[in-house]
Protein backbone atom coordinates (compact mmCIF):
# COMPACT_ATOMS: atom_id res chain seq x y z
CA UNK A 1 0.00 0.00 0.00
CA UNK A 2 1.70 3.19 -0.99
CA UNK A 3 0.99 6.40 0.98
CA UNK A 4 -1.24 8.06 -1.28
CA UNK A 5 -3.46 4.95 -0.87
CA UNK A 6 -3.24 5.19 3.24
CA UNK A 7 -3.98 8.99 2.71
CA UNK A 8 -6.98 7.79 0.96
CA UNK A 9 -7.83 5.48 3.66
CA UNK A 10 -6.95 8.07 6.56
CA UNK A 11 -9.88 10.58 4.82
CA UNK A 12 -12.37 8.07 4.51
CA UNK A 13 -11.91 6.26 7.96
CA UNK A 14 -11.99 9.79 9.57
CA UNK A 15 -14.92 11.06 7.22
CA UNK A 16 -16.58 7.95 8.64
CA UNK A 17 -15.69 7.94 11.93
CA UNK A 18 -16.95 11.65 12.62
CA UNK A 19 -20.74 10.80 11.24
CA UNK A 20 -20.54 8.03 13.59
CA UNK A 21 -19.06 10.50 16.95
CA UNK A 22 -21.99 12.82 15.63
CA UNK A 23 -24.43 10.07 15.73
CA UNK A 24 -23.64 8.77 19.48
CA UNK A 25 -23.45 12.21 20.65
CA UNK A 26 -26.68 14.27 19.17
CA UNK A 27 -28.29 11.29 17.28
CA UNK A 28 -28.02 12.79 14.14
CA UNK A 29 -25.42 13.26 11.16
CA UNK A 30 -25.31 16.51 9.56
CA UNK A 31 -26.56 16.75 5.86
CA UNK A 32 -23.14 19.17 5.57
CA UNK A 33 -20.79 15.79 5.85
CA UNK A 34 -22.74 13.62 3.92
CA UNK A 35 -24.96 15.53 1.11
CA UNK A 36 -21.43 16.77 -0.43
CA UNK A 37 -19.43 13.04 0.20
CA UNK A 38 -23.00 11.67 -1.44
CA UNK A 39 -22.68 14.74 -4.50
CA UNK A 40 -18.64 13.87 -4.44
CA UNK A 41 -18.94 9.61 -4.33
CA UNK A 42 -22.46 9.94 -6.53
CA UNK A 43 -20.97 12.19 -9.77
CA UNK A 44 -17.67 9.90 -9.80
CA UNK A 45 -19.98 6.73 -9.67
CA UNK A 46 -22.09 8.60 -12.14
CA UNK A 47 -18.97 9.95 -14.35
CA UNK A 48 -17.51 6.27 -14.54
CA UNK A 49 -21.22 5.01 -15.71
CA UNK A 50 -21.41 2.85 -12.94
CA UNK A 51 -25.44 2.88 -12.67
CA UNK A 52 -25.92 -0.05 -10.30
CA UNK A 53 -24.96 2.56 -7.33
CA UNK A 54 -27.89 4.92 -7.91
CA UNK A 55 -30.07 1.02 -7.89
CA UNK A 56 -28.74 0.42 -4.62
CA UNK A 57 -29.63 4.54 -3.25
CA UNK A 58 -33.03 3.79 -4.68
CA UNK A 59 -33.23 0.49 -1.74
CA UNK A 60 -31.33 2.70 0.83
CA UNK A 61 -33.74 5.25 0.53
CA UNK A 62 -37.04 2.97 0.32
CA UNK A 63 -35.90 1.50 3.24
CA UNK A 64 -35.43 4.58 4.84
CA UNK A 65 -38.86 6.08 3.82
CA UNK A 66 -40.49 3.06 5.82
CA UNK A 67 -38.43 4.29 8.74
CA UNK A 68 -36.00 1.40 8.64
CA UNK A 69 -33.35 3.14 9.83
CA UNK A 70 -33.19 7.29 10.20
CA UNK A 71 -32.11 9.51 7.74
CA UNK A 72 -28.29 10.16 9.03
CA UNK A 73 -28.15 6.31 8.76
CA UNK A 74 -29.46 6.43 5.05
CA UNK A 75 -26.80 8.91 3.88
CA UNK A 76 -24.02 7.76 5.45
CA UNK A 77 -24.75 3.80 3.65
CA UNK A 78 -25.05 5.69 0.32
CA UNK A 79 -22.39 7.06 0.34
CA UNK A 80 -20.25 3.66 1.34
CA UNK A 81 -22.17 1.90 -1.08
CA UNK A 82 -20.99 4.33 -4.01
CA UNK A 83 -17.62 4.44 -2.08
CA UNK A 84 -17.04 0.32 -2.08
CA UNK A 85 -19.75 -0.86 -4.56
CA UNK A 86 -20.53 -4.65 -5.14
CA UNK A 87 -21.10 -7.51 -2.67
CA UNK A 88 -18.24 -7.53 -1.27
CA UNK A 89 -18.96 -4.69 0.72
CA UNK A 90 -22.39 -5.57 1.61
CA UNK A 91 -21.36 -8.92 3.06
CA UNK A 92 -19.14 -6.99 4.99
CA UNK A 93 -21.82 -4.49 6.08
CA UNK A 94 -23.93 -7.54 6.54
CA UNK A 95 -21.76 -9.33 9.42
CA UNK A 96 -21.17 -6.32 11.10
CA UNK A 97 -24.74 -5.78 11.56
CA UNK A 98 -25.60 -8.73 12.67
CA UNK A 99 -22.48 -9.05 14.91
CA UNK A 100 -23.21 -6.07 16.67
CA UNK A 101 -27.25 -5.59 16.47
CA UNK A 102 -27.80 -8.89 18.21
CA UNK A 103 -26.21 -8.41 21.03
CA UNK A 104 -27.62 -4.68 21.34
CA UNK A 105 -31.16 -6.48 20.88
CA UNK A 106 -30.23 -8.96 23.60
CA UNK A 107 -29.25 -6.33 26.12
CA UNK A 108 -32.81 -4.33 25.12
CA UNK A 109 -35.09 -7.20 25.48
CA UNK A 110 -33.07 -9.25 27.81
CA UNK A 111 -36.12 -9.05 30.38
CA UNK A 112 -39.18 -9.68 28.33
CA UNK A 113 -40.46 -13.00 28.21
CA UNK A 114 -39.51 -14.31 24.28
CA UNK A 115 -43.29 -15.31 23.95
CA UNK A 116 -44.47 -11.57 24.81
CA UNK A 117 -42.09 -10.35 22.29
CA UNK A 118 -43.49 -13.15 19.41
CA UNK A 119 -47.16 -12.31 20.91
CA UNK A 120 -45.95 -8.34 19.81
CA UNK A 121 -44.57 -8.77 16.36
CA UNK A 122 -47.33 -11.34 15.26
CA UNK A 123 -49.77 -8.04 16.69
CA UNK A 124 -47.60 -5.69 14.08
CA UNK A 125 -47.33 -7.96 11.58
CA UNK A 126 -51.63 -8.99 11.43
CA UNK A 127 -51.50 -4.99 11.78
CA UNK A 128 -49.68 -4.49 8.60
CA UNK A 129 -46.53 -2.25 10.39
CA UNK A 130 -43.24 -4.46 9.70
CA UNK A 131 -41.26 -1.20 10.48
CA UNK A 132 -41.13 1.03 13.13
CA UNK A 133 -43.09 4.77 12.81
CA UNK A 134 -41.46 7.65 12.62
CA UNK A 135 -42.05 8.62 16.29
CA UNK A 136 -41.35 5.09 17.48
CA UNK A 137 -37.92 5.41 15.14
CA UNK A 138 -37.49 8.94 17.10
CA UNK A 139 -38.19 8.09 20.21
CA UNK A 140 -36.84 4.72 20.46
CA UNK A 141 -33.99 4.02 18.09
CA UNK A 142 -30.70 3.28 18.45
CA UNK A 143 -27.82 5.11 16.43
CA UNK A 144 -26.28 2.63 14.37
CA UNK A 145 -23.86 4.70 12.29
CA UNK A 146 -21.19 3.79 14.16
CA UNK A 147 -21.76 0.12 12.72
CA UNK A 148 -21.66 1.44 9.38
CA UNK A 149 -18.56 3.68 10.23
CA UNK A 150 -17.16 0.27 11.71
CA UNK A 151 -17.85 -1.58 8.43
CA UNK A 152 -16.55 0.85 6.17
CA UNK A 153 -13.23 0.67 8.03
CA UNK A 154 -12.58 -2.73 8.49
CA UNK A 155 -13.36 -2.63 4.49
CA UNK A 156 -11.01 -0.03 4.10
CA UNK A 157 -8.36 -0.81 5.44
CA UNK A 158 -8.90 -4.75 5.09
CA UNK A 159 -10.86 -5.64 1.45
CA UNK A 160 -10.52 -2.93 -0.44
CA UNK A 161 -8.87 -2.93 -3.19
CA UNK A 162 -9.33 1.10 -4.13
Amino acid sequence: MNSEEVLLRGVISAFLMSGAVCDLRTRQVPPLLTLPAMALVGGLRFHEADYEVFVTWLVIFSLWSVHFFGGGDAKMLMVETALFPGPRFLVTLSLFALACTVPMLVVKYRRRSPLVLVRGLAHRAWAGQCFPTGRELKEEGQPTTWIFALAGIAYAWLLWRG
